[in-house]
């Protein structure tokens, strides 16, 4: 088991992952959207947006998985802070 100071180090660094790759999937995806706020299929079948999609993915996965594998009072602990 980890210690709470490199479960915080970790959760950092998995968040700090997600949110790059959601930013590059908005940056792809911004003024693309049509009249009920959807990605069009010209757009979601490009190389660019499903290699942005692909990252998000694994990268939230990461986070869901680890924070499923962590104790609940380093997750409580967490949110102090």
């Amino acid at each position: 088991m980890i210690t709470f100071k490199e479960y915080q180090t970790k959760t950092e660094t998995l968040y700090s992952d997600l949110d790059k790759a959601s930013k590059m999937l908005a940056k792809i995806s911004q003024n693309h959207r049509d009249t009920l706020g959807l990605i069009p299929v010209s757009i979601r079948i490009s190389e660019p947006y499903k290699a942005a999609k692909l990252a998000y993915d694994i990268a939230f996965n990461n986070v869901r998985t680890f924070n499923g594998s962590m104790p609940k009072e380093y997750k409580q602990r967490n949110r102090r802070y």
